[in-house]
């Protein structure tokens, strides 16, 4: 039932969007959990500085792409 929600609440955005804002949300889901569980988690799910390092520049990355 939740990934049927989060799949309408997500075709609802794409509506609302135009196609590079919506790319750039999407693509920072990956940044956003690895937060989320960094800070539910604490040292339990400690990432490395390298780990952080290409998470960082994977998301800028394509942010840059979808700007054009």
């Amino acid at each position: 039932m939740a990934y049927a929600i989060g799949d309408w609440l997500e075709m609802k955005s794409m509506g609302a969007m135009d196609g590079a804002a919506y790319q750039v949300l999407l693509q920072s889901k990956l940044i956003i959990t690895a937060l989320m569980l960094w800070a539910l988690k604490g040292d339990k799910a400690k990432q490395t500085k390298q780990q952080w390092s290409t998470l960082t520049t994977l998301t800028i990355g394509e942010s840059r792409e979808c700007r054009g």
